[in-house]
């Protein structure tokens, strides 16, 4: 018996695992022999599957959908909008996009999005109630909306960089998010102090209901990379959506 069945799930038995083990290389070389056809190909076919961060599908591809779809009309691009950490080959996923500092080992990676900034931000109400931090450390003393990727332990620290000095603040409150947008509803409704990328809250900031602080702590220092495992040759429909991105 290869498989092993439940009501809920399919998994494969210890004979079955063996034999995918045997086979895989076999199926890898298939996987090269069809690519190869592709390549002989006037426009690139196929489906990619991509896993990207709420705020990545955002900023980065909603943008090019529509160009994409034009210019590659036989690529079947499926995303997966989702902001933990997705082990892709596992997930099977082609690649995804995430910040650079969360790309793994073992992959290839190409930026694409220009820098930005981090913008450390509270309701007008919230300020009118607490002293602006002078310095990072200063948000000690804030109720600060944490950060949890996915199922990680450690709640996110919050990064700052100013000449050469650089800081990271375990920060602590009453509410710990895993979704950047949710961070920012409860930073509009007067939670407490959220840190957020710089274009996710620029409409806000500028109509007030947003204000940032520590401003000259938050340099250009994050960018958006797709990546995909070093070890498999990327598809051509692949290639196409790395092409249509690379900055």
């Amino acid at each position: 018996m290869l498989l092993a069945r439940t009501t809920r799930s399919v998994s494969p038995t210890a004979a079955g695992a063996a034999l995918l083990a045997r086979i895989a290389p076999a199926l890898a070389t298939l996987d090269d022999a069809v690519e190869a056809v592709n390549e002989h190909r006037e426009n690139p076919q196929g489906p990619v599957r991509l896993t990207v961060s709420q705020n990545a599908a955002t900023v980065v591809l909603a943008p090019m959908l529509g160009t994409f779809a034009r210019t590659y009309p036989d690529v079947e691009l499926e995303i997966s909008v989702n902001d933990g950490f997705v082990d892709i080959v596992e997930a099977g996923f082609d690649a995804g996009i995430r910040l650079g500092e969360s790309v793994g080992g073992g992959m290839t990676s190409v930026r694409v999005s220009d820098p930005f900034r981090a913008a450390v931000v509270a309701s007008p109400e919230y300020w009118a109630a607490h002293t602006p931090p002078a310095a990072p450390g200063d948000l000690q003393r804030h109720r600060c909306i944490g950060r949890r990727y996915g199922q990680a332990r450690a709640i996110h620290r919050w990064q700052f960089a100013k000449d050469n000095d650089r800081i990271e603040v375990a920060v602590t409150g009453p509410l710990i998010l895993d979704a950047e947008w949710l961070m920012r509803e409860a930073a509009l409704a007067g939670v407490g102090v959220a840190q957020l990328s710089e274009h996710d809250v620029v409409r806000h900031m500028a109509e007030g209901r947003l204000v940032r602080v520590l401003e000259d702590w938050c340099p250009p220092a994050f960018a958006y990379y797709l990546f995909h495992p070093s070890h498999r040759l990327p598809s051509a429909s692949l290639r196409a959506v790395v092409a249509t991105l690379q900055k």
